[in-house]
């Protein structure tokens, strides 16, 4: 591939290479799932939940008992 300069996509993913690294994301494939979902005007948020929070299956409810089974 000599001659043809930096790489800026592949597969689908944006590539951006510098000093530090090459680094990849996925916004192209972003923009599209907001285009399909009518999204695009939405608001970013930084961080789109409480920090720490910790989500589990059984919050609300008692562990089964394993040892009956």
């Amino acid at each position: 591939m000599n001659g043809w300069g930096l790489m800026k996509y592949f597969l689908g993913l944006k590539l951006v290479q510098g000093e530090a690294g090459i680094f990849m994301s996925q916004e192209r494939y972003d923009v599209e799932v907001f285009k399909k979902f009518k999204m695009i005007s939405c608001n970013p948020v930084s961080t789109p939940m409480e920090f720490g929070t910790k989500l589990s299956k059984y919050a609300n409810r008692d562990l089964v008992d394993v040892s009956k089974y």
